[in-house]
C-alpha cells in the first residue's frame, strides 16, 4: 500500500509539473511565494483519514438508523476488504470492514460496483461474486443481500483511481 501511495505521489507531481498546474497543501513551503511554485505534497494523514471526503467511497459499520457508527474512507478501489478496518470514532471502530459494512456513502461522480463473494469462493474478494451498484452521490443502507457481506468494490471515480 505504501509503495502504491508513493508511486501516486510521484506520478501526481510529474503530471502537475508537466501541465503547469500546482496544488499546494496546507503544509506547502514558505518560499512558494518567492518562486511562484508550491510544494506538491500529499500527506498520509490526508488519505484514509476517517472522514468521508469528496471523491471517496465510504463504508460504515452501522445502518443509518443506528447512527452509522465508525467508517472507513477509501480513495481507491479495493479488491479485498480483509485488511481494512473501520477508523473513525463510533461503534465498530477497529473491526475489519470485510463482510461487516451496513451502510455506504458514495461521494464520487460515478456508480461504485460492490461485490459479495459466496462462502465457497477464495478468501480474497478480488472483484468476484454477486455484484450491485451504489449510485453516485448516494448515502444509505445496504439491502439485505449486501448488508455485512461486501468483500470488494470497484470505484472508477475515486480520487486515486
Amino acid at each position: 500500500m505504501r509503495i502504491y501511495v508513493r508511486f501516486c505521489r510521484a506520478f501526481l507531481a510529474v503530471c502537475l509539473g508537466v501541465c503547469g498546474v500546482v496544488w499546494a497543501s496546507p503544509s506547502a513551503s514558505a518560499d512558494a511565494h518567492a518562486t511562484g511554485f508550491a510544494e506538491v505534497r500529499i500527506d498520509d494523514a490526508d488519505i484514509e483519514n476517517g472522514r468521508c471526503d469528496i471523491g471517496e467511497f465510504c463504508l460504515y459499520y452501522n445502518s443509518v438508523e443506528r447512527g452509522l457508527g465508525s467508517l472507513h474512507d477509501f480513495p481507491w478501489s479495493q479488491a479485498y476488504l480483509g485488511e481494512a478496518k473501520f477508523k473513525s470514532a463510533g461503534a465498530g471502530r477497529g473491526r475489519v470492514v470485510d463482510n461487516d459494512a451496513a451502510a455506504y456513502w458514495n461521494r464520487t461522480t460515478a456508480d461504485v460496483t460492490v461485490y459479495v463473494r459466496d462462502r465457497y469462493e477464495t478468501l480474497n474478494g478480488d472483484y468476484n461474486g454477486r455484484y450491485g451498484w451504489v449510485p453516485a452521490g448516494r448515502k444509505g443502507n445496504f439491502s439485505a443481500g449486501y448488508k455485512n457481506q461486501v468483500s470488494s468494490f470497484w470505484c472508477p471515480a475515486c480520487v486515486w483511481s
